[in-house]
């Protein structure tokens, strides 16, 4: 970032002679777009769309944020990058700078390269295993996602995984105690807090919901996962989990993220009933 005698003060000017600003700009926490800092330097973010603005802060390269809108070579961050309703603005074409161009639209290949993977591929190094808890319960789905993906794109891929559009609007939560971006270390602090859709996923591994039904649907990438990982009398078996899991001590049964609607039951044992080997007992945890 190139730095000017006009950074850390506020320019006055009056909103008269500011350019207009397009009708998309109204509602700025509606669109979400990500963008990466493909500068080499670090991107000062502003109070408004001019170089000689208040820098309110910046972006390092390589850095994803999380955008609202566009007007013309600027683009307003969403209130979730952490300004709130501070308008915060980047430059995109740092021509007039000698910097060229300094912000990109960020392809989202790599989301889309986790979410298609086979359940039963390595994880790549830029990947990690994200597990979304039902708050309360052991209930959980793990979901697969690259390391710097923000919040909202782990509640994207949590949502197309499950195959429950219901959930888009969910909020996802962390425990306090866990490491965060800035504080790399397990605290004794208790309670939750919400995340916010601009936030980086950094080092949390786990997040909760508190209402939604996360049972994978038929058909969707969960289920097809499951059954492509799992042996058909276990499978069988997680169709019955609500029976079992109230027969087996210590609260042992099958795993709570294989739980399945009624009525999937009949027609599977039907499928492959005669191929099954003599029921597991109760007192035989499948999964400790």
């Amino acid at each position: 970032m190139r730095a000017s005698a006009d950074d850390g003060q506020h320019a006055s000017m009056d909103a008269d002679s500011l350019p207009s600003a397009p009708s998309s700009m109204v509602a700025v926490s509606e669109a979400k777009e990500i963008w990466r800092v493909v500068a080499k330097k670090f991107v000062a973010v502003r109070a408004e769309p001019r170089n000689n603005s208040l820098c309110l802060g910046a972006r390092k390269p390589g850095a994803r944020v999380l955008v609202a809108s566009r007007h013309e070579d600027w683009v307003r961050l969403h209130r979730d990058e952490g300004y709130g309703d501070q308008p915060a603005w980047m430059m995109i074409d740092g021509a007039e700078l000698g910097m060229g161009i300094m912000l990109a639209p960020d392809t989202g290949v790599t989301l889309q390269l986790a979410m298609e993977a086979g359940p039963r591929s390595k994880l790549s190094q830029g990947e990690v295993l994200v597990a979304v808890r039902k708050l309360g319960q052991g209930h959980f789905v793990e979901v697969r996602v690259p390391k710097e993906c923000k919040i909202c794109e782990l509640r994207a891929a949590f949502v197309e995984y499950v195959g429950r559009p219901e959930l888009v609007g969910v909020k996802l939560l962390r425990k306090n105690s866990e490491p965060t971006k800035f504080r790399p270390y397990r605290t004794d602090d208790p309670g939750y807090t919400s995340l916010k859709d601009g936030d980086d996923l950094g080092p949390t591994r786990t997040v909760f919901v508190i209402k939604g039904n996360i049972d994978p649907a038929p058909g969707s990438p969960a289920d097809v996962a499951l059954r492509a990982v799992l042996p058909a009398h276990v499978y069988l078996l997680a169709l019955e989990d609500d029976q079992l899991g109230q027969r087996t001590p210590q609260g042992h049964g099958v795993d709570p993220r294989l739980r399945l609607p009624e009525g999937r039951f009949e027609p599977e044992r039907r499928r492959i009933g005669p191929s099954l080997p003599p029921r597991v007992g109760p007192s035989v945890p499948l999964f400790a």
